[in-house]
């Protein structure tokens, strides 16, 4: 099959999650499960978030040892910096999308009534 297995997603976007996890995660110094699952405002379970961390850790912008009390620590650079502006901007336009939707007008039905 040209070298590709059936089990590689490639994802076109990346998950809305893993953009807000983002957006939380690298600012911060330190991470952790809990930290990042409160920031998140219980829209992922532990298990989701500990994934979420683990591809972090695998995209670079998180190390892959890290303290137990302080959680892993958040790699600062200039990828890190260009990759929250990106996140910022996509979910910045995720939101006026979302307000624009929720501004336009319900079709009224032919009595006149909502």
């Amino acid at each position: 099959m040209d070298g590709v297995s059936l089990g590689d997603k490639t994802p076109q976007a990346e998950d809305p999650i893993y953009l807000k996890a983002l957006y939380h995660a690298l600012p911060m110094n330190y991470v952790t499960v809990i930290k990042l699952q409160n920031k998140l405002e219980g829209e992922a379970s532990q298990s989701s978030v500990r994934k979420l961390i683990d591809k972090m850790i695998k995209d670079g912008y998180v190390e892959a040892k890290g303290s137990r009390r302080l959680g892993k620590r958040v790699i600062h650079s200039n990828q890190t910096e260009k990759k929250l502006m990106e996140v910022k901007k996509a979910l910045d336009f995720d939101a006026m999308k979302a307000r624009a939707k929720e501004a336009e007008p319900e079709p009224m039905s032919i009595d006149g009534k909502a």
